[in-house]
Order: structure tokens, then C-alpha cells, then sequence
């Protein structure tokens, strides 16, 4: 029976994607002058880490920071007024919790970023634990961040919910049952890693986890 619910954040709960390709041209034309870009290049900087990102494009530790920071620089000016709650976020979360159920974050975003975006969104008051990017040494599709969660609740009755393939990658690894949104801009890679179920908007998860029940 499941008792928990995993999301990952930024193109699950919040629709950050205008914020994330924004910031990625922002950096591409600073600091990356030489590498050509079309507006399709972007869509796989949406999931992985920054430093995943960048290390396709320089295999120096220093420059990688060095644009990893152009980039938290950026995002950060620009983040609350970009980001915003997906239609059925807030009220899914809600639903979840007055039936009692546990509620985390599972990102690859920096913790605070996490917490800032779920503020700014106002659905920081229904999440009982956060996983970031800081807080694992592995990221996803590796497991530890979901198992990191998992331990923390002490159970496996969970489910974890994401918009990529490293997502539902990481998910599987972890031995759970996972969801993939349709909304997602990589939605045709998701459909090929095989999720456990398929919604097309937020408020169907709360069907999908009576199913489960």
C-alpha cells in the first residue's frame, strides 16, 4: 500500500522550463561564445545536473564552475519572477495530504533552489522532507537520491513522479513504482524507459495512487 509520494520539481510541480532554457542561452552566449546553438540543443540541459550539463562541453573541473556559476547567477535574477505551479499542483498536494500521506522532493536542483521554488509556487507547506542536488553524492538515474528519501521515511510503499527519463530511471533503480507526466517536453523519450503509469495532468495522480491502494 503505498503511504508516500516522491516528486521531482522543476518541469513535474513547477514549470521552471522558460527559467532553465533562459538561463542555458544566457550562459551559451557569455561564456560559451563558441559553441552553436540551436533552439532545440537546450531541451536536454532540462533533468540533469549542471555539472552533468556543462562536463559535455569541457572536461575542466575549473572552467565547469566557472559556468556553473554564470548560470546560478543568472537563474537566481530571474527565477522568481519565471517559475510558476502547474495547473492541479497545489490542490493535488493538498488532497494528498488530508488523506495522510507523506510528501517529498526528490531534485536535482541545489536544496535551498528546492525550497525557494516551492515557496515562491506556494507548495512549500505540504512537503515533509527535500532531497537536492547537495545533499547526495550520486544524482539521478543513480538511486541515491530516491533511496535517500525512502530511508528517511522507512518505507518502500512509494511512488516517485518526474518529467524525464532520469526520473523514471532513477525510480526503477530504486525499486518503486513510478509516474511520468505527459506534459513533459521530453515526453517521447519517457515513453520509451517505460514508467509505471501515465497521466497527462497532476490531478490524475491521486487516481492512479487509489489504484494502488
Amino acid at each position: 500500500m503505498i503511504d508516500t509520494i516522491l516528486f521531482d520539481l522543476d518541469g513535474t510541480l513547477i514549470d521552471s522550463n522558460h527559467l532553465i532554457l533562459t538561463t542555458f542561452k544566457h550562459v551559451f552566449e557569455t561564456a560559451l561564445k563558441d559553441v552553436k546553438m540551436r533552439d532545440e540543443d537546450y531541451l536536454p540541459f532540462i533533468g540533469p545536473t549542471l555539472y552533468q550539463s556543462f562536463s559535455n562541453f569541457t572536461s575542466d573541473p575549473a572552467e565547469i564552475e566557472l559556468l556553473i556559476q554564470t548560470y546560478r547567477k543568472k537563474n537566481l535574477e530571474l527565477h522568481d519572477q519565471y517559475v510558476k505551479p502547474f495547473d492541479g499542483a497545489q490542490a493535488l498536494l493538498k488532497a494528498l495530504k488530508d488523506k495522510g500521506y507523506r510528501l517529498g522532493v526528490v531534485s536535482s536542483k541545489m536544496h535551498f533552489l528546492v525550497e525557494r521554488g516551492l515557496n515562491v509556487c506556494g507548495l512549500d507547506g505540504y512537503m515533509d522532507y527535500i532531497v537536492g542536488s547537495d545533499d547526495v553524492v550520486n544524482h539521478k538515474p543513480h538511486p541515491e537520491p530516491i533511496l535517500k528519501a525512502l530511508s528517511f521515511f522507512n518505507t518502500t510503499d512509494a511512488i516517485y513522479v518526474g518529467d524525464h527519463p532520469n526520473d523514471i530511471k532513477a525510480g526503477q533503480a530504486a525499486g518503486i513504482k513510478t509516474v511520468a507526466v505527459n506534459y513533459s517536453l521530453l515526453k517521447d523519450a519517457l515513453h520509451q524507459v517505460g514508467a509505471t503509469y501515465y497521466v497527462d495532468n497532476l490531478l490524475q495522480i491521486e487516481e492512479v495512487i487509489s489504484c494502488t491502494t
